[in-house]
């Protein structure tokens, strides 16, 4: 999961394509993208951590269901 002010930005990429390679099927989640603007590294400790939780756990419940089925 990125967030747009945080120091991973530039290189959270080469994170999900090392994964990728190694193969582990990876989900990169980009804050922006699902409306979650400004948020730094520590995403949890800001005031909109609750909208992060939701966006986790929202993931959380869609990977475990998919796993399930397999």
């Amino acid at each position: 999961m990125t967030s747009e002010a945080s120091y991973h930005v530039p290189y959270d990429h080469c994170t999900v394509n090392f994964l990728e390679q190694a193969g582990v099927h990876s989900t990169w989640i980009k804050l922006a993208d699902v409306g979650i603007h400004g948020n730094g590294h520590n995403m949890m400790l800001e005031k909109n951590s609750l909208e992060v939780a939701a966006v986790l756990s929202h993931w959380l419940a869609k990977a475990v269901a998919n796993d399930a089925d397999h």
